[in-house]
């Protein structure tokens, strides 16, 4: 008498399959009453849905080899290659599993179909490149391999500024030396000449022109001396290891005896 064995695949997918044939043991035939491997690989198959059923998937691969062990089914070793792959994410025990079922005499065909369709998705995915690791950030360079950027800067820096502010200085000389060029053509349209003037709002004038005058000459000289010092300061800075750590520049105003004005840009190193 024939035995049907009932097995579930991972996923809810249920398998009938049908134990080999055995004539009853002798023991049978004298009335024992143990149970048959038949009997026995189906109470362990039984356990191992029980247990699949309540998602301890370790015990119900493991009754089912145990199953397996008595009655050879081939059914069995699907069902264990389907937890390993949906269940436990075991690639390597899955393919193992699915394999095994692929070479058994007695897989069935759609099963079949199924176990050479995830072996060609497990095999593929195992042999694809791993995600690429997230690129570390570079790693700082030494001091010894930077450029001395430090003490570039600060010398350059203060060089560029310096020159930027006598360019200023400049343009403020040429502004008031127009103006004050317009306004002494005002006050010689007045009827001054020199310093005489025939009336006070003529004199006003004049004096108007000198004023811009004097400032047009204080801006062209400072700004004339802070684009020298500045672009001196720039081009002659320290390079390298050996720039001074701290830098700085003054700029002092001067006065002559003569009553011109200018300043004086100077330089210190700490």
């Amino acid at each position: 008498m024939k035995k049907a064995m009932l097995l579930v695949v991972a996923l809810g997918v249920s398998i009938a399959t049908t134990a080999q044939a055995a004539d009853p043991p002798a023991a049978a035939s004298r009335g024992s009453s143990e149970p048959t491997p038949q009997e026995q690989a189906q109470m362990l198959a039984d356990r191992a849905y029980q247990a699949f059923d309540r998602g301890d998937y370790t015990t119900a691969i493991g009754m089912y080899l145990d199953s397996y062990r008595l009655v050879p089914v081939s059914e069995v070793l699907f069902n264990i290659a389907s937890i390993y792959d949906k269940k436990v994410k075991a690639p390597k025990q899955a393919l193992e599993y699915y394999r095994r079922y692929v070479e058994a005499v007695d897989a069935q065909p759609d099963l079949l179909a199924k176990a050479n369709a995830r072996i060609a998705a497990l095999e593929a995915a195992s042999s694809s490149p791993a995600p690429a690791a997230a690129t570390a950030p570079a790693a700082p360079e030494s001091s010894a391999e930077q450029p001395a950027s430090n003490a570039w800067s600060s010398l350059r820096i203060a060089g560029a500024v310096t020159a930027g502010v006598g360019a200023i200085g400049l343009g403020v000389g040429v502004v008031s030396a127009m103006v004050a060029k317009s306004k002494h053509n005002d006050a010689t349209d007045k009827g001054c000449s020199g310093s005489t003037c025939p009336n006070d709002a003529a004199a006003s004038t004049e004096r108007d022109a000198a004023t811009m005058a004097n400032v047009s000459t204080v801006g062209f000289i400072a700004g004339g001396v802070l684009v020298a010092g500045g672009v001196a300061l720039f081009l002659f800075a320290p390079k390298g290891a050996s720039s001074p750590k701290k830098t700085g520049v003054v700029v002092t105003p001067s006065v002559d005896p003569r009553g011109a004005g200018g300043v004086v840009v100077s330089g210190r190193f700490f």
